[in-house]
C-alpha cells in the first residue's frame, strides 16, 4: 500500500511539473525562442552602440531574460510573450526599451544615448526597423549612420 502511495504521490507531482512546464512562455505557440530574442538584443546594441557595443556583455538569466551589463551598470530585457515570434516587432521593442534604459542610466553610462557619431553630445540617432533590416540615422543630416541585417 504504501509503495502504491508513493508512486502515485510522485506520478501527481510530475503530472502538475508537466503542467508548469507547459505553461513556461517559451512552450506556448508563437512566442520567440530566447536564443532568437538574445541574438536580437545584440543587434539592437549594435544598433544603438555602435563601437561600444564591445563593451556590453549580454546573458540570459533566470527564466531567459535577456540582461546587458558593462560590469558596472546594467538592465534587463524582460520575457514578453504578448510580442509573439514576429523579428520586427520584437527588434522594435527591444529598441524602444533599449534607447529608454540608457537614456534613464545616462549619468552611469555618462554618455547620452543612443549619441549621434556626426553630431556627438546634440542629439541621439534615429532608430528605424524595417523588414529585415535596422537602419539608424542622423535626423538632422539625413545621413545613414549604420544598418544591419537581423
Amino acid at each position: 500500500m504504501t509503495d502504491d502511495g508513493d508512486r502515485r504521490a510522485r506520478y501527481e507531482r510530475f503530472l502538475s511539473e508537466a503542467a508548469l512546464a507547459r505553461e513556461h512562455p517559451w512552450w506556448r505557440p508563437g512566442a520567440m525562442r530566447p536564443e532568437e530574442r538574445e541574438r536580437l538584443v545584440r543587434i539592437g546594441l549594435a544598433m544603438v552602440l555602435g563601437d561600444r557595443a564591445g563593451d556590453i556583455r549580454v546573458r540570459r538569466g533566470d527564466e531567459d531574460t535577456i540582461w546587458a551589463t558593462d560590469g558596472t551598470h546594467g538592465f534587463g530585457f524582460p520575457i514578453d510573450i504578448v510580442l509573439g515570434d514576429d523579428p520586427r516587432t520584437v527588434l522594435e521593442h527591444d529598441l524602444e526599451w533599449l534607447v529608454d534604459e540608457l537614456c534613464e542610466t545616462a549619468v552611469a553610462w555618462a554618455k547620452r544615448l543612443p549619441e549621434c557619431p556626426l553630431h556627438p553630445d546634440s542629439h541621439p540617432l534615429g532608430l528605424v526597423v524595417s523588414d529585415g533590416l535596422v537602419t539608424a540615422s542622423c535626423p538632422v543630416a539625413g545621413e545613414t549612420v549604420r544598418f544591419a541585417g537581423y
